[in-house]
Order: C-alpha cells, then structure tokens, then sequence
C-alpha cells in the first residue's frame, strides 16, 4: 500500500520528455503515448517516491531512464534468442512476451521480481494456474526494434 500519488503532470516531464519518447516508448498506442508513462507513475512511481533518491515524478523517471541506460537489456533480450524485428513476429514461448520485469530493492540494486508475488494477469508458470482476470498469450508477437538495437 502505498500513499497517494499527487496526479500525473507531464509538464513536469520536460526536461526528459525526449529521453522518454526515444528510451521508454509505447508500442501499443501511438494515440496518446503519455497515457503509458501514467499508468506507470500511477502503478509504479507512487510507491517509489517514499525513497529519499526519488522524491518526486521526474525523479521517477530519471531514475527508471539512468536504470535502462546501465541494464544491457537487448542483450539479455538475445541471449534468451529473442531479437527485435519490425516485420518478423516472434512464435511460440517467446510470443508470450507481454512485459518483461526487471526488479530492483529500495538500494537500487537488481533483485528476483519473484520475491515480490504475483499481480493480477500474470500466470505463474510453476504453479500452473492462471490467475483471474488475466488475457491469453497471442500465438505470434511484433517486438519492434528500438533505435540501439
């Protein structure tokens, strides 16, 4: 449980706002692509604030944005044989690839995001249950390249 998040303002946002479009897009709405960062303050970010590092909604995603440069994601990607394409979909197992969880604790050092339990939508494969409320995988899944890779 987490305090109440002072709402979503993007003006508060320029000053990264062109890192954010570049390093943290979203792929499913080009409509309105600050609905994706609010979501994310609102799910994420209100929790995060209670860390003396963060403070605030730009300190959120500083500090998400300065995480993502350090993590060598598209090689984590690739090494589990799961290469961007803007044209040829990813099949089977790895079109199951929704969201890929990276964890970190309060130090901002890279934790099991299993420790933290599951959340509604998620299926936990060990268990082999799915959890209400969740949508079933797509059979074939674009995963669009981004600009480094």
């Amino acid at each position: 449980d987490c305090p109440a998040a002072t709402p979503f303002d993007r003006n508060k946002l320029k000053p990264i706002l062109e890192n954010l479009r570049t390093e943290w897009p979203d792929f499913l709405s080009a409509k309105d692509p600050d609905a994706f960062w609010e979501h994310e303050w609102y799910k994420h970010g209100r929790c995060a604030v209670e860390d003396e590092l963060i403070k605030d909604e730009l300190g959120y995603f500083n500090t998400s944005l300065n995480l993502h440069w350090k993590l060598p994601i598209m090689k984590l990607l690739a090494e589990s044989g799961i290469h961007p394409s803007d044209s040829e979909p990813l099949e089977g197992e790895a079109a199951k690839l929704l969201e890929v969880r990276i964890c970190f604790n309060p130090k901002l050092e890279m934790i099991s995001c299993y420790q933290q339990g599951m959340n509604e939508g998620e299926i936990d494969i060990n268990a082999g249950r799915k959890i209400e409320g969740s949508m079933p995988c797509p059979d074939k899944l674009i995963l669009p390249q981004h600009p480094e890779s």
